[in-house]
């Protein structure tokens, strides 16, 4: 029943698919881009000798790596090293915006930090100036890294690349799609719903209680 319906409606739901698949397509070509450039730090604290019973000083060293990597990833993304950023650019920009498009991912004693810009060298010059304050100011905001003679070590310098990859641009390309065929599919049942017409003998037969003696057949 289903897929006669949809057979007889095909039309709709294929012609809005394609529209979806076209509209999405020329979008993602032509539409606006951004860059984003990364860098990788490790956060990392030696391990203190004690003669404390069942006290294994390697571990303790590699959890309070953890720690100082969450406070880090947090720090990064603050006001006060935001102005620092804006002041290692050479020209004015605001801190919130630098705040703006930071994002931060932490992985055990792994920090990758994100930048999102509209250019690619715009997003490289804030990750470089991100570089500077790391290697300069950051032991002023972070006092916790004196402690155990902590450290972050820049591991990546920053690369740029598009916000979106090929496969994800081809991902997004067919999730509208896919959400077109859904909304195709959906209309195509809504208008075989509101369509009052008889379509085929069996179902005139239903509706008049009555036997069809005769019927025209369909042209080619």
């Amino acid at each position: 029943m289903y897929g006669a319906l949809l057979l007889r409606r095909w039309p709709i739901w294929v012609g809005l698919t394609a529209l979806a698949l076209v509209v999405s397509t020329i979008y993602q070509l032509t539409g606006p881009v951004a860059y984003q450039a990364t860098l990788r730090l490790a956060v990392g604290t030696e391990p203190i000798p004690t003669a404390v019973e069942y006290y294994d000083p390697n571990y303790y060293s590699w959890l309070s790596s953890e720690y100082l990597a969450d406070d880090l990833s947090e720090l990064l993304k603050s006001q006060a090293v935001a102005q620092d950023v804006s002041a290692a650019l050479g020209y004015r920009v605001d801190p919130a915006l630098i705040a703006d498009v930071t994002r931060t991912k932490k992985t055990h004693r792994m920090l990758d930090v994100t930048i999102t810009a509209p250019t690619a060298e715009e997003a490289l010059a804030i990750a470089q100036a991100y570089e500077k304050v790391i290697n300069t100011r950051l032991p002023d905001y972070f006092p916790q890294l004196r402690v155990q003679r902590a450290s972050v070590s820049i591991l990546n310098h920053p690369t740029v690349s598009r916000s979106l990859s090929l496969p994800l641009t081809a991902g997004m390309i067919l999730l509208r799609a896919l959400v077109g065929f859904v909304l195709g599919v959906g209309l195509a049942f809504l208008v075989d719903y509101l369509d009052q017409s008889v379509r085929d003998r069996a179902e005139a037969e239903r509706l008049t209680g009555l036997p069809v003696l005769a019927e025209i057949p369909l042209g080619r």
